[in-house]
């Protein structure tokens, strides 16, 4: 559950199509990062991924992370932060849906001429 209510502007951003960071934290202390797409829904970030996965397996046995959305334009920088982000492998596959229907028509848009983002 989300725990505080983003702007209106700063939730259509973050519904858009970009690449985003996460930072989890290995045994030995130090960072991985590694870049994810990700679904932004009713004030949640989804992130699909492998059980397997060192992003994965960092967070099972250390419950925190970092989450960068890169978004890169001029006049539409914002800090979002948050604690406590967790795993949930039951959403993982519906996640991957959602982010691949997201990504395809993103694509077909593109591709008409007609840009979203």
């Amino acid at each position: 559950m989300p725990t505080q209510t983003l702007d209106p502007t700063l939730q259509e951003l973050l519904r858009g199509r970009y690449i985003a960071t996460l930072g989890t934290e290995n045994a030995d202390g130090t960072i991985h990062l590694t870049a994810v797409w990700y679904l932004f829904e009713d004030g949640r970030f989804f992130i699909a991924t492998s059980s397997k996965s060192r992003k994965a397996r960092n967070i099972a046995a250390r419950a925190k992370a970092s989450l960068m959305v890169d978004v890169r334009k001029l006049g539409t920088q914002f800090l979002v932060g948050g604690v406590g982000m967790g795993v949930d492998v039951h959403h993982a596959n519906r996640t991957f849906r959602c982010q691949r229907t997201e990504y395809r028509q993103a694509d077909r848009m593109v591709a008409s001429g007609t840009q979203r983002y």
